[in-house]
């Protein structure tokens, strides 16, 4: 345990990033601790092999795209074209309006029986 913290806190004096840094530190721990370099890389992939880990670089990536190819304004732009005014929670406002038009246009959800075209 101690060798875990002082291999850390000497790739942080370094000036080590802190992720690149606990891999260091477990690595190096691992090794002392005897662990064949195999089950060390086992280890650390099974530990990361998870839909929700995985999810959440891909929302920031998307989220990226779509502040590189200008949709945010476009997309508020929509709104108030929509709403008729500037208004807050803009946004949230045209997700609905969109739900709407999709759940009227494929006859689902509350607007399946009421003859909305």
């Amino acid at each position: 345990m101690i060798l875990f913290l002082l291999a850390f806190v000497a790739f942080l004096i370094i000036g080590i990033p802190i992720s690149v840094s606990i891999g260091f530190s477990a690595v190096l721990g691992c090794l002392s601790l005897g662990y064949p370099l195999v089950v060390i890389g086992q280890k650390m992939v099974s530990g990361i092999d998870s839909w929700l880990l995985i999810a959440i670089p891909l929302f920031i990536l998307a989220g990226n795209l779509m502040n590189a190819g200008k949709i945010r304004p476009r997309a508020g732009g929509l709104d108030s074209r929509w709403s008729g005014s500037r208004q807050r929670a803009g946004l949230g406002h045209l997700c609905r309006y969109v739900r709407i038009c999709f759940c009227r246009r494929r006859r689902s959800g509350r607007y399946r029986d009421q003859g909305h075209a």
